[in-house]
């Protein structure tokens, strides 16, 4: 006996992972009637892996140096999925170091804008959580120092004033120090 069967096609949900037809076949043949069961799995390749987040109290942006602990929650049943990061937001590579299945991921110090991902097996397809994009702020640096006595001729203290780049705004929120 021949079994044929049509092409299979469902209509995802965006945030549907994935689909199980079940079959019954019924076989007619010398030994009588028999049935015989089973399913196929179709997987959404556009499903989101699951979500990324910043743990609290961690904000960002981040202070230059600074650090966070990203958190991963997965959409789908996922197996073995991995995080990975990219300096520009388009080429990622795995964190092995990580480990895989690791739902938390300790940034190191950093130092520029970095982006993050996980990607991880659902059935025969990869699939990709959301970017994280974790901002740093810029370092700033003194460009002009300007020390001069006032009133000039009898000095009563001395002005001093410092032009930073970039130009930090008043509730810039991380800790900096000048001392004269």
């Amino acid at each position: 006996p021949t079994l044929e069967v049509g092409s299979l096609s469902y209509d995802f949900n965006t945030d549907e992972c994935s689909y199980r037809f079940n079959y019954t076949a019924k076989i007619s043949g010398p030994c009588g009637e028999q049935s015989v069961t089973g399913g196929v799995t179709l997987t959404n390749s556009e499903a989101s892996a699951g979500e990324l987040d910043v743990f609290t109290p961690d904000f960002l942006p981040l202070c230059n140096g600074g650090d966070a602990i990203l958190t991963f929650t997965p959409n789908c049943d996922l197996r073995n999925w991995t995080w990975q990061q990219s300096a520009d937001g388009v080429t990622f590579v795995d964190l092995p170091q990580n480990g895989q299945n690791n739902p938390t991921y300790y940034t190191n110090s950093l130092g520029q804008t970095t982006y993050y991902r996980v990607a991880g097996a659902a059935g025969s397809c990869t699939l990709l959580s959301e970017v994280l994009e974790v901002s740093v702020l810029e370092e700033f640096a003194i460009l002009d120092f300007v020390a001069e006595y006032d009133p000039p001729c009898e000095p009563e203290f001395i002005r001093l004033e410092v032009t930073l780049v970039p130009e930090l705004p008043n509730d810039y929120p991380c800790p900096y120090e000048i001392e004269f």
